[in-house]
Formats: structure tokens, C-alpha cells, sequence
């Protein structure tokens, strides 16, 4: 036999089968498994999240338009009047059974209840200001800060708690 004809009986390997993509081991499928549980168990998280901060979310993006109602037109008080109970909106619609005496509560009750809710101290003159927007005559309106009201408005519905 000569080279040549030993070279024409050569034939090509055939190539080994692809290795499997799923992992070989217990192991892997058990972090596998933690893994899709802990990425479902935030997603469960985040979307109750989201439900339960929808009524705030609402209320902010109400006081939004306000703003911008007021801004458009500076004398026009009509914007400014929705705020107090855009806030009182807030706390009614809030998750859980909010007590029926908040729907019945105002004046000072209500303001120690916003003070309570608050995360950070309320200023001073919040309460009277709120007074001022669901009571006063609109000349004492065009002498109130308005821009710190709402400001101080938007704190609060961004980072009011339930007392306990």
C-alpha cells in the first residue's frame, strides 16, 4: 500500500454532539430557582408598592395642575382654593379604612391630624394658611405665599406616613 491510497481512506470525525445549555448540576437549578423566586417576589413588592402609593401619586399630580393653573394666572385664587381638600382627598383615599371621624374632622382637629401624618415637622403657618385658602377673601389670598404652600403641600404628600 503507498501513501496515497492510505491518505484516500481517511475519513472525517464526525463533530461531538453540542453541550446542553441547562446546567448539569442540582446546584445551579436551585440558584436557578432563588433567583426567579427572588425576582418575582420583587416584582410582587413593586406592584404593591405602586397600589398603595397610587392615591399620592394622583394627589400630586393633581396639585401639578393646580400649580400650574396658578402659575398661568397668579390672580386667580380658584387654584389655590382646591388645596385643602385636594389634601383632605388624600387622606380619605389612602389604603386601608381610613376612621370616619377624619371625613367629619376640621379646624384644629384636622391640622394636629396632617402634623401627626407629617415626616417632618409642619411649619407653623401651614394650618392657618390652609384656613386662609378654603376660608379667606381673595385680597387676603394675593398676600399669601402661595409658592411655599404648595411647596409645603408637595412635601407633605410626598412623605406623609399613617400615624401610629
Amino acid at each position: 500500500m503507498s501513501l496515497v491510497s492510505d491518505l484516500e481512506q481517511l475519513r472525517e470525525l464526525p463533530s461531538p454532539p453540542m453541550p446542553s445549555l441547562w446546567p448539569q448540576t442540582w446546584g445551579w437549578a436551585l440558584v436557578l430557582t432563588l433567583l426567579l423566586v427572588l425576582v418575582v417576589a420583587g416584582l410582587l413588592f413593586w406592584r404593591q408598592r405602586r397600589k398603595t402609593n397610587a392615591y399620592r401619586d394622583a394627589a400630586l399630580a393633581e396639585l401639578d395642575v393646580l400649580e400650574a393653573q396658578w402659575r398661568r394666572d397668579p390672580v386667580s385664587t380658584a387654584p389655590l382654593r382646591d388645596i385643602p381638600e385636594l389634601l383632605k382627598r388624600a387622606v380619605l383615599n389612602r389604603p386601608g379604612n381610613p376612621a370616619p371621624e377624619l371625613a367629619r374632622m376640621g379646624g384644629p382637629d384636622w391640622q394636629g391630624e396632617l402634623q401627626r401624618m407629617a415626616a417632618t415637622p409642619l411649619s407653623e403657618t401651614f394650618a392657618e394658611s390652609l384656613a386662609d385658602l378654603a376660608y379667606a377673601s381673595d385680597e387676603t389670598l394675593t398676600r399669601l405665599d402661595a409658592a411655599a404652600v404648595i411647596a409645603e403641600c408637595r412635601q407633605w404628600l410626598e412623605t406623609h406616613h399613617d400615624p401610629v
